[in-house]
């Protein structure tokens, strides 16, 4: 997890948004399996954000399918 923080710190300072959404899309998907379900929710959405600001079509289903997982599962 340590890795993608430091990349995600990366990716901001030098404007990389793919980047940025892709590392925050990892670290939700590490905190999945922990039992907070709001930690990666939380990175599901920046990402989320972030992909639909750049267009990234398939990213977008991606993030949408783990965020809809995690609806599914608290239910």
């Amino acid at each position: 997890m340590e890795y993608y923080k430091e990349a995600l710190k990366i990716d901001r300072e030098i404007g990389n948004k793919e980047g940025e959404a892709r590392q925050l899309g990892n670290i939700g998907i590490i905190y999945v399996g922990k039992s907070d379900k709001e930690k990666p929710l939380n990175y599901f959405k920046q990402a989320l954000e972030i992909f639909k600001q750049i267009g990234a079509k398939k990213e977008i289903e991606v993030i949408e399918k783990w965020i809809k997982s995690l609806s599914d599962a608290s239910t």
